[in-house]
């Protein structure tokens, strides 16, 4: 089935290219389908480079959807606006690689390494990100809905002004991340270890903040807190749990 899909989305994209004149003749388009339906191999990178383009240039905007990318090198790769809806990305290298504007709605981005990767404005409904080691990855604005991102590695991420509701950072680890601005409504954090965290002007209502560690977190300055859910934290000064009960949380005992 993953080889069926990549020959659909290469023979996508070489019609397009054939439409738009980049592709010249028939003969030329018909020679490359040819030799990418005829090819010995599954992977998706030996079968664009069969047909004359470059996965990391020229599938911008393109559909990629339900493609098979797993353990792909697309570091760099300009994937602007791509879509790549319930495509599987497992354990690829996304290392400076541009998903601005890009569906990734329901795509499987498991394990993947992602320094100064960025996301902005992307589409990430229910996409799952667990185990991902992220790096100064950008998510801006982006829509982050029932993400998973359990187990998850987090450096300096910038998630200011995303949406990330119901999303999931199970046994996630976080170093210097950003969720200003953010929708953390029904966001987990469970068992999360959170340090230098800024949370100034983030939505957590309802959010599961159960036995989360906290270290060095900016916690002051939340839109709300409103029955988001606490206990068996560490890390939080009495102050704290006071601003964090006024504006809404429950601290359950132990």
């Amino acid at each position: 089935m993953s080889r069926e899909r990549n020959l659909e989305s290469i023979v996508r994209y070489l019609e397009r290219a054939f439409n738009s004149g980049r592709i010249s003749s028939r003969q030329d388009l018909l020679r490359y389908v040819r030799a990418v339906a005829e090819a010995p191999t599954d992977d998706f990178v030996d079968l664009t480079r069969l047909a004359g383009l470059d996965i990391c240039s020229d599938f911008s905007g393109a559909n990629l959807s339900f493609t098979d990318l797993r353990h792909t090198d697309l570091s760099e790769a300009d994937l602007r606006g791509t879509n790549l809806i319930h495509a599987d990305l497992s354990n690829a290298n996304l290392n400076l690689a541009n998903f601005s504007l890009a569906k990734l709605s329901d795509a499987d981005l498991s394990n993947v390494y992602a320094n100064e990767t960025t996301f902005k404005n992307a589409r990430l409904l229910s996409s799952q990100f667990s185990s991902a080691q992220l790096i100064a990855t950008d998510f801006t604005d982006a829509d982050l809905s029932n993400a998973d991102f359990s187990y998850a590695s987090l450096v300096y991420v910038d998630f200011r002004h995303s949406v990330l509701e119901t999303a999931s950072f199970y046994e996630s680890v976080f170093n210097g991340v950003k969720f200003n601005g953010a929708n953390l409504r029904r966001t987990s954090f469970e068992c999360a270890n959170l340090d230098g965290v800024d949370f100034f002007g983030a939505r957590l209502s309802l959010a599961n903040m159960r036995r989360a560690h906290f270290h060095d977190c900016t916690m002051e300055g939340l839109w709300d807190a409103q029955e988001a859910q606490f206990y068996g934290n560490s890390g939080l000064s009495k102050e704290l749990t006071l601003a964090l009960k006024q504006k809404g949380a429950i601290f359950q005992k132990f």
